[in-house]
């Protein structure tokens, strides 16, 4: 994650280990070193308006901001510039995941 604040580049990065998943329902996982993190996206089956079969996603990320960030951006509440920031960051990942199912999700329904 790249975030600038009072002119100062700052980078985030962290590895993680994926969590078991559900088959279908759940994907999550948690940091093991770095930008301390956890996170969830979960999978469900909708009846679109016409009748259709749809899939909903509901993507839950918990990430505690560096002291340093924390003091100095006082990045607090719903409009917080690193929230505003990492909310950016997910929407394109969802944009690219969406693409990608539409794409390629049929090839890969018995994965």
């Amino acid at each position: 994650m790249r975030y600038e604040t009072l002119g100062v580049p700052l980078r985030y990065s962290w590895t993680a280990k994926e969590l078991p998943p559900v088959k279908h329902n759940l994907i999550h996982w948690e940091t093991t070193s770095g930008l301390d993190n956890k996170g969830r996206v979960e999978f469900s089956t909708l009846t679109g308006d016409d009748g259709s079969e749809q899939v909903g996603v509901k993507m839950t990320i918990v990430y505690k901001l560096p002291r340093l960030v924390a003091m100095i951006t006082r990045d607090k509440g719903e409009n917080g510039a690193v929230k505003k920031t990492v909310q950016r960051i997910i929407q394109a990942d969802l944009k690219r995941f969406k693409r990608a199912m539409e794409r390629d999700g049929a090839a890969g329904e018995d994965a």
